[in-house]
């Protein structure tokens, strides 16, 4: 599978390379020799310095991959770690391109927690722990979806196979599961504040432990109805990283299957996706906090861009795309028809402002110039920028109304 901006050819800001290169084409017809040439040598001042970043990043991302495969520690990780957050910042500043950040944090990551989980399993066989099951190691969250920017956290599951001494191993894939999240840790990637991570024995076990717990909560048949909800919506994204890929191709199309052929499922996801709450407040005002130390912004994660990827990633399970990154989703969606090629520019574009936005954010924390990179005072950007920013959270309102229509949920 791609990276999520392999296929992805509406850059906020920039044309459709087809309509770039109808452009310039267009504007060449109109000119002379000398004009032309002119035109030609203004627009390569432009290119070439844009061409050596992309070429520099590309270089940078595959040394840094090796250098994670001869990692003998956590400190060692961390130093890689630090390096994509500061490339990712020097790339975004420059371009303004929030996909080679995505591309550039989960290409690295990746590899770290590959590496993490060869570290912890070495440190256990030296200190005697060892098993021949085989084992898979599986991303979710915004590491599922190739959606990693400079701060991230845990979201990773175990799924090893099927063993007869099945105490014996759950204790060996427990300690794995801890030694790996201490890693990872120490590598700056902080643990995720909902547990979802293979030191927790929700998100660790057997090929048959997991089938049971999807067919288990894909039919409702425990009480917490909204936790159901919320591990279908978690799994929605998830993707191999590392590990035994023949456990990865028998998990992967049973998972689909348990939530894409249950409306039950389906019908409840989009009656959660249409009920998030966004930052739109009424005559082109935003909602927010009124009080407090965030007065006078919002949570632009949790009322912009949560709602966006969730409404994204439910329609996507629902119209069979398999597809994790949000871009790509959008993208195969508009080809299945269920988006006009309006919609799913206008979406993109959306997903692009939002997560520039955030990434922005996050660079201005490093800085020390805020505290919270999730809070955002829109009332402090430009007239454009804020102008630009409540567009995007209009087209997630309309989205949700698509969904409220098409679902029938209030």
């Amino acid at each position: 599978m791609n990276h999520p901006h392999e296929r992805d050819t509406q850059c906020h800001g920039t044309p459709a390379l087809p309509q770039l290169g109808s452009a310039i084409a267009t504007r060449l017809q109109r000119l002379g020799l000398d004009a032309g040439k002119e035109y030609l040598a203004g627009a390569k001042a432009l290119i070439d310095p844009l061409q050596t970043e992309i070429t520099n990043t590309q270089r940078l991302i595959a040394e840094l991959v090796l250098q994670t495969a001869s990692a003998e520690n956590a400190v060692d990780l961390q130093r890689i770690n630090n390096r994509v957050i500061d490339v990712g910042q020097s790339v975004f500043i420059s371009l303004r391109s929030v996909s080679m950040v995505l591309e550039l944090c989960s290409a690295v990551r990746d590899a770290i927690a590959g590496r993490a989980l060869e570290l912890a399993r070495k440190e256990l066989y030296f200190s005697g722990v060892t098993s021949e099951i085989p084992l898979t190691l599986i991303a979710v969250g915004s590491h599922g979806r190739y959606e990693q920017t400079l701060f991230t956290d845990q979201d990773y599951l175990f799924i090893h196979g099927d063993i007869v001494a099945e105490e014996t191993a759950s204790e060996y894939f427990g300690m794995l599961g801890s030694l790996f999240v201490k890693i990872m840790a120490e590598t700056g990637i902080q643990k995720c504040s909902s547990g979802v991570m293979p030191d927790n024995d929700e998100w660790r076990g057997s090929n048959a432990e997991w089938g049971r717990r999807l067919f288990t909560t894909a039919r409702f048949q425990h009480d917490d109805l909204a936790n159901s909800i919320l591990t279908l919506i978690i799994l929605s994204d998830a993707r191999y990283i590392s590990g035994n890929l023949d456990l990865w191709l028998r998990f992967a199309p049973f998972m689909r299957a348990q939530v894409r052929e249950n409306f039950q499922i389906i019908r409840s996801m989009a009656r959660v996706a249409s009920a998030m709450r966004l930052a739109k407040g009424f005559i082109r005002r935003f909602t927010v906090e009124a009080e407090g130390p965030n007065k006078g912004a919002f949570n632009l994660k949790l009322l912009a861009w949560k709602p966006l990827v969730t409404c994204v990633r439910m329609l996507a399970v629902h119209f069979g795309v398999d597809n994790t990154s949000t871009l790509e989703r959008i993208e195969v969606l508009q080809r299945k028809g269920v988006f006009s090629e309006k919609t799913a520019s206008g979406l993109a574009d959306s997903y692009h402002i939002i997560t520039g936005r955030r990434i922005l954010q996050q660079i201005k924390k490093i800085k020390g110039i805020i505290d919270d990179e999730n809070y955002i005072n829109p009332y402090e950007l430009a007239g454009v920028e804020r102008e630009e920013l409540y567009k995007a959270i209009m087209r997630v309102a309309d989205l949700q109304n698509m969904i409220r229509s098409h679902f029938s949920v209030a």
